[in-house]
């Protein structure tokens, strides 16, 4: 107590320090009342604490570019040409490499293996049969003409007469019978041997489309070849586009816009650049999945695009305003999902997820945030 009173005594006659004492101790108060407050509001499941700094969600503008580097030409009409027999002997190319073609031009020729002793045996067999044709006719015939002599012979109105009407009727018919498939086997026989006779003739290969021709293997004059074989591959210009696998980092989407750069002996040739178009991305493409994989179609790809051309391609910026924009530094992952800590106006913490597009230095928000939220950030 004797403290007190010294301290008493020292400032009894100092009036302005007392006050300046007694703010200091109000303040205080107030100063641990608030840090208090603070520290109760935040709910006790979550991992942070302390909040000692949050963010208000606002509108702004969202802007990002996208490339994709190295693509590389693609058709999506193409086919590899084959011989339509099961086996035969190539002649000759018609076309030379990188040709253009028309439908229905031909390509290529070879021929079937034929076994010419099999076409003479074929042909003794044709003689043989055709003679013995002859022959059978002749006999029908003439038993034929000797029933009807038979009948006239007879009384008209006697049952011997008309037993022999009868006889003849069945000649008559077996006689057409028998003329009908004897001239059935000659003409298959017949058949046999102008098709083996024609296997001598060189066959085709025809282009199915209007296109450009390529002989990646050729094959040597004379060789054996069957189906199998590939002799040309040809391709649809108007078909070409450029593909190129998607990446996380690549945000283009179906109709974009995008501009094409070539790449030409290695160097990318940016003197000029070509205006295309995203066709399909990671979607449906003439009836298949696209896994993973971008389709640009270029504007004149007929004329600049061929075999083993490589491109860059470069998104045209995007801008979108008045929407929720807010740094993607802030933003937590949670397995596949995206999400924030926010401080709602009961001053509680809350994990909020959200979905949106992210351009590596900011979020566009879609859903899960308003404007005016406030996002803890520390």
């Amino acid at each position: 107590m004797a403290w007190k009173k010294e301290m008493l005594f020292m400032f009894k006659d100092n009036r302005l320090l007392k006050k300046i004492i007694t703010i200091l101790l109000i303040l205080s108060l107030f100063t641990s009342s608030y840090a208090f407050a603070e520290q109760a509001n935040i709910s006790e499941d979550m991992d942070i604490k302390v909040v000692s700094k949050t963010l208000e969600v606002k509108l702004g503008e969202y802007m990002e570019r996208s490339s994709i580097s190295n693509a590389e030409v693609d058709f999506l009409r193409s086919d590899q040409l084959t011989i339509s027999h099961n086996n035969g002997i190539f002649i000759e190319y018609l076309v030379t490499n990188g040709q253009e073609v028309l439908k229905g031009d031909a390509l290529a020729s070879y021929r079937i293996p034929v076994d010419t002793i099999t076409i003479e045996e074929k042909k003794m067999n044709l003689y043989h049969t055709e003679s013995g044709y002859i022959e059978s006719l002749h006999q029908m015939e003439e038993s034929l003409a000797n029933s009807i002599n038979s009948l006239n012979n007879l009384d008209m109105d006697s049952i011997e007469a008309e037993i022999q009407q009868i006889n003849i009727q069945k000649k008559e018919m077996e006689y057409e019978k028998s003329k009908r498939q004897l001239q059935e086997n000659l003409d298959k026989l017949k058949a046999e041997i102008e098709e083996l006779e024609s296997n001598l003739e060189p066959k085709y290969v025809y282009a199915p489309y209007d296109g450009i021709v390529y002989m990646f293997n050729e094959v040597r004059e004379e060789t054996a070849i069957n189906r199998n074989t590939q002799l040309l591959f040809i391709i649809d210009p108007d078909s070409a586009v450029l593909t190129a696998p998607a990446a996380a980092t690549n945000k283009m989407w179906y109709n974009m816009n995008v501009s094409v750069a070539l790449i030409i002996n290695r160097q990318e040739d940016r003197s000029k650049m070509y205006k295309g178009k995203i066709i399909a991305a990671d979607s449906l493409l003439n009836g298949l999945v696209s896994s993973d994989t971008y389709y640009i179609q270029v504007e004149n790809g007929k004329d600049i695009l061929g075999f083993g051309q490589r491109a860059n391609i470069y998104a045209e910026e995007i801008k979108v305003k008045d929407v929720i924009v807010i740094p993607s530094n802030v933003v937590k992952s949670d397995s596949d999902r995206k999400y924030v800590y926010i401080l709602d106006v009961d001053g509680v913490v809350r994990k909020q997820y959200i979905t949106g597009r992210d351009n590596g230095v900011d979020m566009w928000v879609y859903n899960g945030l308003n404007e005016g939220q406030h996002i803890v950030i520390e």
